[in-house]
């Protein structure tokens, strides 16, 4: 079976469960574009996204900007920085 083949038809037609294997990709920055792109969004700037770093421990998460209007409106939330990009090593992987 060629892996990179079968990921990429899945990838492409945004419905990788057909492909009957985990999509297994080499980074993390390559995992997040496939995940953005399953999602069926045309408008990227509208991505939902949260990043919980430890799920033992979620008393702080990071969340997308189309995110902030929630943040905003829950009284049990609040945002604690600016937006900032992700950062991605020289591998593509979260710092």
């Amino acid at each position: 079976m060629d892996r990179e083949v079968t990921y990429a038809n899945g990838l492409t037609s945004t419905v990788c469960a057909p492909t009957k294997i985990a999509t297994t990709l080499a980074n993390d920055r390559d995992a997040i574009k496939a995940a953005i792109k399953t999602c069926n969004i045309l408008d990227f700037t509208k991505v939902k996204m949260v990043r919980i770093k430890n799920t033992l421990d979620i008393a702080e998460i990071e969340v997308s900007e189309s995110l902030l209007d929630h943040i905003a409106k829950h009284p049990e939330l609040e945002q604690v920085s600016d937006l900032y990009d992700l950062s991605f090593d020289e591998n593509g992987n979260l710092f």
